[in-house]
């Protein structure tokens, strides 16, 4: 399962990018050595970590989900998973405004 991540604007939907925090607290796309693409900016760096720390949830959870091997194992990582965690993890991260 691929990750999906929109940009603050929505005016990009990039698939499993390679994400990192420049200037001005950038979380950016650096999907080409000679280009990023910014997929939000925020205040602080703190704040700016928060958001790679959902992603990097985001991401753990779908792993976890896709290493089930059987439906018992399925049902044993949805249990251990709170809905909220659990909901949504079939579409696109929404960058947060701020």
């Amino acid at each position: 399962m691929n990750l999906w991540i929109r940009s603050q604007d929505k005016k990009e939907l990039r698939s499993n990018p390679k994400l990192g925090i420049e200037n001005d607290y950038y979380i950016v796309d650096r999907y080409n050595i000679d280009r990023a693409i910014i997929l939000g900016q925020y205040a602080t760096e703190e704040r700016a970590l928060e958001v790679l720390d959902e992603i990097e949830e985001r991401i753990m959870i779908i792993n976890t989900i896709s290493l089930a091997k059987d439906s018992v194992s399925l049902i044993a990582y949805k249990n251990a998973l709170s809905e909220e965690k659990i909901k949504g993890i079939g579409y696109p991260y929404q960058m947060p405004k701020e």
